[in-house]
């Protein structure tokens, strides 16, 4: 198993500890075979061209996997995967369906190309000390997250939930993708414009997707801050102000957990390496 970090890449799905890879979201392509687990109380199967992304791996049990089974697998870090993203990306709203029902039965072209994929992103792993290492990690990913996402896409295209759980949180989904993040994050803000209270929308949200409200929330948010950032005309003061952050040091603290980077240091990382003469 290739592994830097959060991110991995094996070929050896049934020796992964799922109970060890909490904040993950795990790639599966089946080749060969079969796999049975369960997850969040139900069971699933996955044959040779199936696809599974599990987004709450703490919520596997009793995997199985048949003798002649083979398969590929990418596991990252759902903070790695939402860098690669813009904030209104189909996998929050997919995500929904894809908690209820992980597995994307996937054409013979459609498994040759998320196979080519994932062997793109191990042969990338596998190739630590290049100058853009986690760069190219990067792209790579992006481009096996909008192939799954036209799967998904293309698997649910009938699928309409009319419950009303599945309603608040889709309405939640469109609240969100209009950019209100960049001055209100708090699950209270949001609970009374859908008019439910903060309880009933962090449980029903876990719930339905198996993640909470403050996780989409920070999806949205990275992106508004990574643009005020990349302006160079804007000082934090002045970004912390426009995003309503009571303090520099608060929006300083808040950056660092979403980014893993203070405002300077990620500013230093984007600064592009010049030489003279």
């Amino acid at each position: 198993m290739h592994v830097t970090d959060t991110l991995a890449y094996t070929e050896d799905i049934g020796r992964v500890r799922f109970r060890e890879l909490a904040g993950c979201c795990v790639h599966i392509l089946c080749l060969a075979g079969h796999m049975e687990f369960g997850y969040a109380g139900r069971r699933f199967s996955v044959e040779s061209d199936d696809a599974a992304i599990i987004g709450s791996p703490l919520l596997v049990a009793d995997l199985a996997v048949s003798p002649d089974f083979r398969s590929l697998a990418f596991v990252a870090s759902h903070r790695f995967l939402e860098a690669q993203l813009p904030s209104n990306h189909f996998g929050i709203g997919g995500s929904i369906t894809l908690f209820d029902n992980p597995v994307i039965g996937l054409t013979v072209d459609g498994a040759a190309c998320l196979e080519a994929d994932l062997r793109d992103i191990g042969r990338r792993l596998a190739q630590r000390g290049r100058l853009f290492y986690e760069e190219s990690i990067g792209a790579a990913a992006l481009a096996m997250m909008y192939d799954l996402f036209e799967f998904h896409a293309a698997r649910d295209n009938t699928v309409r939930s009319t419950d009303r759980a599945s309603y608040v949180v889709r309405r939640l989904m469109d609240l969100l993708s209009t950019g209100v993040c960049e001055r209100r994050r708090s699950v209270g803000y949001f609970a009374a414009q859908l008019n439910v209270t903060p309880k009933y929308l962090s449980d029903t949200v876990r719930r339905q997707t198996g993640l909470s409200v403050t996780h989409f929330i920070d999806v949205h948010t990275v992106p508004i801050i990574k643009r005020y950032l990349d302006d160079a005309s804007l000082s934090v003061t002045m970004i912390a102000e426009r995003m309503d952050f009571s303090s520099p040091s608060y929006f300083a603290r808040y950056v660092r957990r979403l980014l893993g980077l203070s405002p300077a240091e990620y500013r230093s990382a984007r600064m592009p390496v010049c030489s003279i003469g």
